[in-house]
């Protein structure tokens, strides 16, 4: 074998264990990365359509979502399942994030007095 055969297959030889070692670690650093991700983000509330003042929040109307952790409101609603039965306390509009300020327990607490 010549002095450019050698170095050619030196070469070739490499080349295949980078390859080889691309293969055998990528699965595991998309792993990693799907996981930095679910913690760089958080599920919130937010409305499909707007959603009247007196409203009871359902799964028709609301849904939950994952965004940026850093775009997340401090009092925003951040379950589904939580927010299913609140009641809107003023209009909220279509896509926007759930507050609690937004939404009561009850709707005799609508306005701060109780209904009659």
């Amino acid at each position: 074998m010549t002095r450019n055969q050698a170095f050619v297959v030196g070469n070739l030889v490499g080349v295949a264990v980078l390859i080889a070692g691309i293969m055998i670690t990528a699965p595991h650093k998309m792993k990693e990365q799907e996981e930095l991700d679910a913690k760089n983000k958080q599920a919130v509330v937010v409305s499909v359509r707007t959603i009247e003042k007196g409203e009871t929040l359902s799964p028709e109307n609301v849904v939950e979502r994952r965004i940026e952790r850093k775009d997340v409101p401090l009092n925003a609603v951040e379950s589904g399942r939580k927010a299913n039965g609140m009641v809107a306390r003023q209009k909220i509009e279509k896509d926007a994030i759930v507050l609690y300020a937004d939404v009561v327990l009850s709707p005799l607490k609508i306005d701060g007095a109780r209904k009659q």
